[in-house]
């Protein structure tokens, strides 16, 4: 949130497109550039009354969205009346925008509750597999293990192998 600040042009140097402000609250200049003053009016003068904010552009305090407040309306614009019909019109169009709104809102929000609801049953679908999964796993664990058990059943006690250091260094070098 911007907070606003009211001065006073103090100086202008339009060679150089650029002028200084005096803050109205605490008597500090603040720079200000040309692009951020308004067109309408002409150039900036002297002890004009201007409202902006601060910002600090490439390390340097400047103003910026400035608004002049001594600029007298035209009388062209003092004069205008207001259109009433087209007042209408606007508020109209407003109305119609809202409705467009509530309609997009709960089409987004439809999409939105599918995809989570696609998202939970995708999850239970996979966990689903995956218990599926370790149940195959365990079932060909328990029958591998009744394979073996029945095969040193029937080969009954096999003697244990010993082998010669050269056998032992070779079977070494073949496991590297």
């Amino acid at each position: 949130m911007f907070m606003f600040y009211l001065g006073q042009v103090i100086e202008y140097h339009e060679d150089k497109g650029y002028g200084l402000l005096l803050d109205q609250d605490s008597a500090e200049t603040v720079k200000f550039l040309i692009d951020d003053f308004p067109r309408q009016g002409g150039q900036p003068k002297k002890g004009e009354t201007v409202k902006y904010i601060v910002i600090n552009h490439k390390g340097v305090i400047k103003a910026h969205q400035m608004v002049r407040l001594d600029v007298a309306m035209s009388n062209e614009l003092l004069n205008k009346k207001v259109d009433i019909s087209k007042q209408k019109n606007i508020l109209k169009k407003g109305k119609h925008n809202g409705s467009k709104f509530g309609i997009v809102s709960v089409v987004i929000s439809v999409i939105f509750v599918g995809l989570i609801y696609f998202v939970f049953a995708a999850w239970g679908q996979y966990k689903t597999y995956q218990n599926e999964q370790s149940a195959k796993f365990a079932l060909l664990e328990s029958q591998q293990r009744q394979i073996v058990e029945q095969q040193r059943k029937d080969v009954g006690h096999v003697k244990s192998v010993h082998f010669s250091e050269k056998s032992k260094d070779a079977l070494n070098e073949n496991a590297k």
